[in-house]
């Protein structure tokens, strides 16, 4: 899993990126997002409970996003 900040979903990349408009979150909200379907994917083939627990982290999280670009227009 790549490097995220205490949320656990925002951070891209382990390079900063200074959200100034919205145009730039949705950039951002929208990688993320391709991220997490990524380490959704690989999660559920796994028989671990914390791979669960972590694929169910990742799914809220994307809800979460999705809801923020709609409000985001």
């Amino acid at each position: 899993m790549k490097r995220t900040d205490r949320l656990g979903f925002i951070n891209v990349s382990t390079t900063t990126t200074t959200i100034t408009d919205t145009k730039t979150l949705r950039s951002v909200l929208e990688a993320r997002i391709k991220t997490n379907q990524v380490d959704i994917n690989r999660l559920a083939h796994s028989a671990k409970p914390e791979d669960n627990y972590l694929r169910l982290q990742l799914i809220g999280a994307n809800d979460v996003m999705f809801q923020i670009l709609a409000q985001i227009g």
